[in-house]
C-alpha cells in the first residue's frame, strides 16, 4: 500500500474524524480487492471560495448510485456528511467508476 500526499493548504479546520473513515473505506472497499498494490493520494487545496480535501484510490471502484442504495447502512459516510454539513457548512462528493478507483472530495466554504 502506497500513500501519496499533495498538501497545498493547511490553514483551515476539518471536523474530527473526517478524513480517517474515508481513508479506511479506500483501503477496505477499494484497495483490498485490487489484485495489484494500491495507492491512496490525499490532497488539500483551495480556490477563492472553498478549501478542498481529496482522498483518491486506484482500487476496484464502484457504481455510487447502486452502492448507496444497497439496503446496507453506510454509517461512516453518513457521519462524515453530517459532521461536514452541521459543523462547517461543508459537503462531500464521491466519484467512482468500476475498475478505475474512487475520488472523494470534501468542500469547506471559507466563509460560513
Amino acid at each position: 500500500l502506497q500513500f501519496e500526499y499533495d498538501i497545498k493548504d493547511v490553514a483551515f479546520t476539518l471536523p474530527a474524524l473526517t478524513v480517517q473513515p474515508l481513508v479506511e473505506n479506500a483501503v477496505n472497499h477499494g484497495i483490498r480487492y485490487h489484485k495489484m498494490k494500491g495507492k491512496i493520494k490525499i490532497s488539500s487545496y483551495s480556490d477563492n471560495k472553498n478549501y478542498y480535501v481529496s482522498i483518491e484510490d486506484d482500487g476496484v471502484g464502484f457504481d455510487p448510485e447502486k452502492s448507496m442504495d444497497d439496503g446496507r447502512k453506510h454509517v461512516g459516510i453518513a457521519n462524515v456528511k453530517y459532521r461536514l454539513e452541521v459543523l462547517c457548512g461543508g459537503c462531500m462528493d464521491i466519484k467512482s467508476e468500476k475498475g478505475n478507483g474512487t475520488v472523494v472530495t470534501i468542500r469547506i466554504p471559507k466563509e460560513k
